[in-house]
């Protein structure tokens, strides 16, 4: 039912958000339930404005990214590329047009969420040949900062490393 409301012409984004939480609240969620409810409420949130959508936006593109790189991440560049483009590009913008104040007031579960999609745009940047030709080492080590910032995690700082390395900073 939340996609089917997604996909409408127009899509009712009331209806898709509200089913997807109702479905997420239940248990354990998909992937694309996980996307319709990011996605939904992200425009919801480009239309009304709403904080409480771009927090809600910002967790669910966070699981995503999460689930996706536990369970279904893959080596295809394609499918890199394509997780780039249409995840998290729309989910850094949203993270990045938060005001300073407005995170600095934000859940505290709002912060890993956040370094998630940071970590996401670090990881397929190194990972992908065409999106580290297009953006770069500097680029993943910049992200990677940005998700140590707002969560500071082994796994970040080692990526960050990684990066620097591959940045041409240090030698290994």
């Amino acid at each position: 039912l939340a996609l089917a409301a997604f996909c409408k012409d127009p899509p009712d984004l009331a209806r898709a958000a509200s089913v997807a939480e109702e479905q997420i609240g239940r248990g354990t969620p998909t992937g694309q339930l996980l996307l319709v409810s990011a996605l939904a409420h992200a425009q919801r949130f480009e239309q009304e404005k709403k904080p409480a959508d771009r927090a809600i936006a910002l967790r669910r593109f966070g699981q995503l990214l999460e689930h996706w790189w536990a369970t279904e991440q893959s080596e295809s560049q394609e499918a890199q590329e394509a997780v780039y483009q249409r995840i998290v590009t729309p989910a850094l913008r949203l993270a990045e047009s938060m005001p300073a104040k407005a995170a600095a007031n934000s859940p505290p579960d709002l912060g890993p969420s956040r370094a998630t999609l940071f970590a996401a745009q670090g990881r397929l940047i190194e990972q992908n040949y065409d999106l580290r030709k297009e953006y770069g080492p500097a680029q993943a080590y910049a992200a990677f900062g940005k998700a140590i910032a707002l969560a500071p995690r082994a796994d970040y700082y080692v990526e960050r490393g990684r990066a620097l390395i591959e940045r041409g900073d240090i030698d290994p």
